[in-house]
């Protein structure tokens, strides 16, 4: 019986490598053995049971912390593409704010402008030389 208990913990190690989350069925079904061939109730299988749980728990914890370090390499890929897209955000903010500026001045300017010319046309009405100033 202890090749048989061979057999299923070099099945167990392989499953391991290969990356597959070990049960009992799993173990015994790569040792070459029927499924229900371990079984938990079985004084000579309590020692590899428990290698098996074990092995399994390893195997999810694992798991877990792949998964949370794949999550956290996603958070910061996400954050640092965040990052970029505000700077262009706040560049393309300072650019049209800069724009904005710039024509109220000129809005500014030419109120002052047609002010100004009103004030020419109100000058000549009042001289009766409206006429020139148009030609």
């Amino acid at each position: 019986m202890a090749g048989a208990i061979i057999e299923f913990l070099d099945a167990l190690n392989r499953l391991i490598e290969h990356g597959v989350k070990p049960t009992l069925d799993g173990v015994a079904v790569e040792a070459g053995r029927k499924k229900g061939s371990i079984r938990r109730g079985l004084d000579r299988h309590r020692e590899l049971v428990a290698t098996i749980d074990q092995a399994a728990e390893q195997f999810g914890k694992a798991a877990e912390q792949s998964k949370e370090f794949k999550q956290a390499t996603r958070i910061d890929k996400l954050k640092k593409e965040r990052d970029k897209y505000k700077q262009w955000y706040d560049n393309l903010l300072a650019k049209h704010l800069g724009a904005i500026y710039q024509l109220e001045e000129q809005r500014i300017e030419i109120l002052e402008l047609r002010e100004q010319l009103g004030e020419q046309i109100a000058e000549k009405k009042a001289s009766g030389t409206l006429i020139n100033l148009i030609k």
